[in-house]
């Protein structure tokens, strides 16, 4: 019988690094140390797991019109702004963060049953991302770039998936869940770190 995800494709980022490498990587990262030396908090591995993250990668078209004379000749003043605004969703940990549309995210098409590991369900619906990822392209970034909330509508959207691992972490009695990413979005894209955020004008 066939499966009934035979034959489908997904957008996925191309891993870039083994299991090995990708959970070394993060555990340094979790594992901080003090001077070089001491490392205050410890974090013990108890459980890992192959899995599919699910994203969504978004761009908004978006227009400020601050005079009167621009709307009724339909035209951009010297003062007025169009362009577009890139937004990564994670569906995983439901947040959103910007991404600069001049990078290439470097997305692959890759037939369903070759991902490896277990597809995560997505934390929220599309359209509740959607709507979180224009709040936040409008408030926290357009607004903070031109002291405005300009109009803003949906050009493109296209969900992706990040293989990575997950990792269940103890410390001190407590339980934590830990992604250790395979590919090197979060390194090579400066944006996720909130570095600094470009508008395509």
């Amino acid at each position: 019988m066939k499966s009934l995800t035979q034959g489908k494709y997904e957008y996925v980022l191309p891993a870039t690094f083994s299991d090995e490498e990708a959970l070394e990587l993060k555990m340094n990262k979790i594992h901080p140390k003090i001077f070089g030396i001491f490392c205050p908090v410890k974090y013990e591995l108890k459980h890992s797991e192959k899995v599919q993250v699910p994203y969504l990668f978004l761009v908004f078209d978006y227009r400020l019109i601050r005079s009167r004379e621009s709307i009724s000749k339909n035209t951009l003043g010297r003062f007025d702004r169009e362009g577009q605004i890139g937004i990564i969703y994670d569906l995983n940990e439901a947040h959103p963060f910007h991404y600069d549309l001049l990078d290439d995210l470097g997305l692959i098409r890759k037939k369903q049953e070759r991902l490896e590991g277990r597809i995560l369900k997505p934390a929220c619906s599309i359209d509740e991302a959607v709507e979180a990822s224009k709040e936040c392209a409008k408030w926290e970034y357009l607004k903070r770039a031109f002291h405005a909330v300009p109009q803003i509508t949906v050009a493109r959207k296209q969900m992706f998936y990040r293989e990575a691992i997950k990792l269940e972490l103890e410390s001190n009695g407590k339980q934590y869940i830990k992604y250790a990413y395979k590919d090197n979005f979060g390194t090579e894209n400066e944006h996720v770190s909130g570095l600094k955020v470009r508008l395509q004008v």
